[in-house]
């Protein structure tokens, strides 16, 4: 018993020792759970949770890889929640809403590409003008030291990026390049082809295709007499590589001319990268064309000042005569000179090598017939260059800007999204009649009469001497009448316009552009003339030019408020003046009479008779320079005027068939 009593004691003393051991692991355990206290380091705090991506349009971020974190997790009572299948609805709902309302609004996007291609364009017009101009000034660099290099790279230049324009056409429509097209979308590697799409390109009126069609063939005219005057002469006047100048430039002529009646919008696209250079080297041949003509002409009008011709039907003098000139100068020396065309007193050599190749080129029939037509052709040689320069700097300025709605870049092309974008590029067809323009038209027909009349009459009446005063007064009358019918028609068509419906959805870029040189060409002239007429306002004739200057600056600036006016309206059948066409008739007879300026203008202005008292109170240097900067911009100024009009009566009056 007393064994068993032990025993007894022995295992009632082993269970508290085990429940000890289980307190201490129990305790051990809850030792390690227990928070750290305030002396130990914390753990890394978490970070917060992303937020939920906002709305937009642009093209979400690739997914990255990222590693791991050690050490760190997100706690599982983040406030960060799944979108809900209804939200995601919402959402694509939302997002097509928005590529409808941002489809036709452009998104600027600024690439290295396109600056450089700025600068290198600005590059090439400033090394022209500064060597050009050195060229024909007194100094020791010979005549035409650097004008064969820089306009054979210039031209030359311009002739192989058309030609990979007309490469690049043909590539496209090669079998294996085309099911590039086909391919889906979606893909990222036909992801060029959906950014090729993307781009705001302005489209070109074909009024404004003719007009450069009609320039560049009178273009190409000036260059025919000046090559056939080349290939006329016993010896050339100029080195090899100045001598096929002329052939390379009617070849340009002729392919900018078909680049441009082209669909040159689709055509550029498929340079890629290199359409940058390409319009802009175009823009800087263009204007070094338009500023080498500027130079030349003025050095011609500064030798006619310091050069007089003997014009006679017989040879003088005559056979065995030699016409002397003694100069007698300031220190004593006397000096004679012997000549039988011409007098003259001695002159720097840069002078005499200018004279000396004016002579070679006049030694021919040809060379006669292309000098007599040099004042009549120029105008289009300007113009061409000017519309040239336009175009292809628009195209330019274009490829900056890309639509919203085509530089998103979507994992799924949903034919919902396909749906709308179909129905926000998809152009409605609009019919085009000739209701309400009957009274503008003959009115205008009228006026296009009466200017060719007093174009016929200047022609024929500049040649008496005795009448050339009265000659200019008739001009300068016809041509003030012309503005003030002109100011008159446009103060109607303000008021008539203001009730058409408004669209704000017409891009009008390159008429913007264009018209801004225009004005300020018109705006310098119109001052030139006030400032002319205001030294002598009681004479007739002073007066005749001082109203003259004001009306050309008035009608200009009446003529740009109607044009923005008008370029914000147009015709729907949702609007109660459907049947009534308002303005219609002013715009017919607007287009008539900026066609009437034109022709007057590109025919008169360059000849000295029309301004008389310009040159009397400028110079024939100064005025020779101004007028030959200004003056064919505002003989472009009116065509181009014309031709908005034209195609404002055929866009902005149709209606939807």
């Amino acid at each position: 018993m007393v064994k068993n009593h032990s025993e007894m004691d022995n295992s009632n003393n082993e269970v508290p020792h085990n429940n000890v051991k289980l307190l201490a692991y129990q305790r051990a355990n809850t030792k390690e759970a227990t928070p750290p206290l305030a002396t130990e380091e914390p753990p890394p705090t978490p970070p917060p949770p992303l937020p939920p991506p906002p709305l937009s349009l642009c093209p979400p971020p690739r997914p990255t890889e990222t590693r791991p974190l050690t050490n760190t997790s997100l706690p599982e009572d983040s406030s960060h929640e799944e979108p809900s299948e209804n939200a995601t609805l919402n959402t694509k709902s939302n997002d097509d809403t928005l590529l409808v309302k941002d489809s036709t609004r452009p998104k600027p996007v600024r690439g290295t590409t396109h600056l450089i291609s700025g600068l290198y364009a600005k590059l090439l017009v400033a090394a022209t003008a500064i060597l050009v101009t050195i060229e024909v000034l007194p100094n020791s660099v010979p005549l035409f030291f650097y004008h064969g290099y820089l306009f054979t790279f210039l031209i030359g230049a311009a002739i192989l990026c058309i030609l990979c324009i007309y490469m690049s056409l043909v590539l496209q429509k090669c079998p294996g390049l085309e099911e590039l097209e086909e391919l889906d979308q979606s893909t990222p590697e036909n992801e060029s082809v959906l950014r090729r799409k993307a781009y705001s390109v302005p489209e070109i009126s074909i009024f404004f295709r003719v007009g450069a069609l009609v320039f560049g063939l009178g273009t190409l005219i000036a260059i025919g007499l000046e090559t056939a005057t080349l290939f006329t002469m016993e010896k050339p006047c100029v080195d090899k590589l100045n001598f096929i100048q002329p052939i390379i430039h009617a070849l340009f002529t002729f392919m900018q001319m078909h680049f441009l009646s082209l669909n040159s919008q689709k055509a550029i696209q498929n340079l890629g990268w290199c359409r940058h250079i390409v319009l802009m080297h175009l823009v800087a041949t263009n204007i070094a064309v338009w500023l080498r003509l500027i130079v030349w002409e003025t050095a011609k009008s500064w030798l006619d000042e310091i050069h007089t011709n003997i014009n006679s039907t017989d040879r003088f003098p005559p056979d065995g005569i030699n016409m002397t000139a003694h100069a007698l100068f300031s220190d004593g020396r006397h000096e004679v000179y012997v000549s039988s065309s011409c007098v003259w007193l001695e002159q720097e050599q840069k002078v005499e090598d200018i004279l000396a190749l004016r002579q070679c080129y006049q030694n021919t029939t040809m060379g006669i017939i292309w000098d007599k037509a040099q004042p009549f052709i120029i105008p289009f040689i300007v113009q061409y260059c000017l519309i040239g320069a336009a175009v292809n700097y628009i195209l330019w300025e274009s490829f900056n800007h890309r639509r919203r709605r085509i530089t998103r870049r979507s994992n799924s092309w949903s034919p919902r999204r396909q749906e709308l974008e179909s129905v926000v590029t998809q152009k409605q067809t609009r019919k085009v009649d000739c209701k309400g323009s009957s009274k503008g038209l003959f009115l205008g027909l009228l006026v296009l009469a009466v200017g060719i009349v007093v174009l016929i009459l200047f022609f024929v009446l500049t040649n008496n001497q005795n009448l050339k005063e009265e000659t200019l007064f008739i001009m300068i009358t016809v041509h003030c009448a012309i503005l003030g019918l002109s100011f008159l028609g446009i103060f109607l068509g303000i008021c008539r316009v203001s009730c058409m419906c408004t669209d704000y959805s017409r891009r009008q870029n390159l008429h913007i552009v264009l018209q801004n040189i225009g004005v300020f060409a018109v705006y310098v002239h119109g001052i030139c003339s006030l400032v002319v007429g205001a030294t002598h306002i009681s004479n007739p004739r002073f007066l005749a030019v001082f109203v003259d200057g004001a009306l050309m600056i008035i009608q200009s600036l009446a003529q740009s408020i109607f044009f923005h006016k008008v370029g914000q309206k147009c015709c729907s059948a949702k609007c109660k003046h459907e049947g009534s066409r308002p303005g219609r008739q002013i715009v017919t007879f607007l287009a008539f009479t900026n066609l009437v300026l034109w022709i007057t203008e590109s025919f008169t202005d360059h000849n000295h008779v029309s301004s008389q008292l310009q040159l009397q109170f400028f110079g024939l240097i100064p005025w020779g320079l101004i007028s030959r900067l200004l003056l064919p911009l505002v003989m472009f100024y009116r065509f181009h005027s014309s031709v908005y009009l034209m195609e404002t009566w055929k866009s902005g009056y149709s209606m939807e068939s």
